[in-house]
Parts: structure tokens; C-alpha cells; sequence
């Protein structure tokens, strides 16, 4: 179950900064964020999903397992995975949505 719990979560966070046009959910940045938002917000949901699922380790294992830098670069490409819905939705399909000048 907490598995599940983790992999959804995982997926919402890596989607949500594609989902609007305001930093982090909250304040408005004018016309439209550029990609460099969208990245930095990205970032920054990765280091939360990532505080957030040793939490849940700890709460559920009861103790947080030491891990090498290759469980973090694979957790860091998952992620990535995760997002392209969100990249796909927000650069692909938003360019035929948006008006031609």
C-alpha cells in the first residue's frame, strides 16, 4: 500500500509544475512561465518527493536504508519518466493550442 501511496505521489509532483501558469501552484508570474520555471520547480517537487519517500520509509521500515549514488540517479530518472506526461501535455500539445502570431 505505502508503495502505491509513493509512486502516485511521485507522478502528481513530477506533473505539477506543467499544470499551471503560477511558481508553485500559489503566486502569478505574468503572462506565461517560461521553461526555466517549469525546470526549477521540477527540481525542487524531486527533493520534496524525495524527503517525502524516506519519511514514508522510515514510518513504515521503521529505519531509513543506506543507499548508494546509484539509487538516487535511478530515483532522479524515474522521476523524469514521471514528467513526461506533463512535458508532452504542456510543449507538445500546448503549441496547437496556443495562438499563431
Amino acid at each position: 500500500m505505502a508503495q502505491s501511496v509513493v509512486l502516485i505521489l511521485g507522478l502528481v509532483l513530477a506533473n505539477l509544475p506543467f499544470a499551471g501558469e503560477r511558481v508553485l501552484g500559489v503566486w502569478p508570474c505574468g503572462e506565461r512561465k517560461s521553461g526555466w520555471w517549469h525546470f526549477a520547480e521540477w527540481c525542487l517537487f524531486f527533493v520534496v518527493y524525495l524527503v517525502l519517500s524516506l519519511g514514508v520509509e522510515r514510518r513504515v521500515q521503521g529505519t531509513v536504508h543506506d543507499q548508494d549514488w546509484e539509487f538516487y540517479v535511478v530515483l532522479f530518472f524515474l522521476f523524469s519518466v514521471f514528467a513526461v506526461p506533463g512535458f508532452i501535455w504542456r510543449y507538445l500539445w500546448g503549441a496547437r493550442r496556443r495562438p499563431q502570431s
